[in-house]
C-alpha cells in the first residue's frame, strides 16, 4: 500500500514502473489516490505540490472513457478543493460532466449532478 508520505524521488520511481505495466485510466487512478490523500495528511510542500502538479497533468492527458472516468475526475475535483484551487476543480467538474453524458450511465449522471450542485453551492 502507498502512502502519502513517500518521498517524491520514491514515489516517482514507482510510477514510472507502473506507468509500463498499467492501462492509462488505472495509472491515472493510482496517481489520483495519491494525490488526493496528500492534502490530508501531514506532507510536505513538495508533496503538495506534486499532488498539484498531478491533478493538472491527468486533466490535460487524453481523457480516459473506461468505467472509472467519473470516479477519477471527481477525485481530481476534490483534490482541487482540498487545495484550494478552483480551477482544477472546475476542469475536472467539466471532465466529470462530459464523461457522465459519454457513458450514460444513471449512477455517473446522478454522480456528475451531485458534484456540481455541491461545488455550485461552496462558493460565496
Amino acid at each position: 500500500m502507498l502512502t502519502p508520505d513517500i518521498p517524491i524521488k520514491h514515489l516517482n520511481a514507482f510510477l514510472e514502473i507502473a506507468e509500463t505495466v498499467l492501462t492509462t485510466e488505472d495509472y491515472f487512478y493510482v496517481r489520483a489516490q495519491l494525490s488526493a490523500e496528500m492534502p490530508h495528511s501531514k506532507t510536505s510542500g513538495a508533496q503538495i505540490e506534486w499532488a498539484r502538479s498531478t491533478a493538472r497533468d491527468i486533466l490535460l492527458a487524453k481523457q480516459p472513457s473506461g468505467n472509472r472516468s467519473v470516479f477519477l475526475y471527481t477525485l481530481i475535483a476534490r483534490i482541487g478543493a482540498a487545495l484550494g484551487d478552483q480551477d482544477i476543480e472546475s476542469l475536472a467538474l467539466m471532465r466529470v460532466s462530459q464523461a457522465a453524458l459519454k457513458s450514460r450511465g444513471f449512477s455517473d449522471l446522478i454522480r456528475a449532478g451531485f458534484e456540481w450542485n455541491k461545488y455550485e453551492n461552496s462558493r460565496p
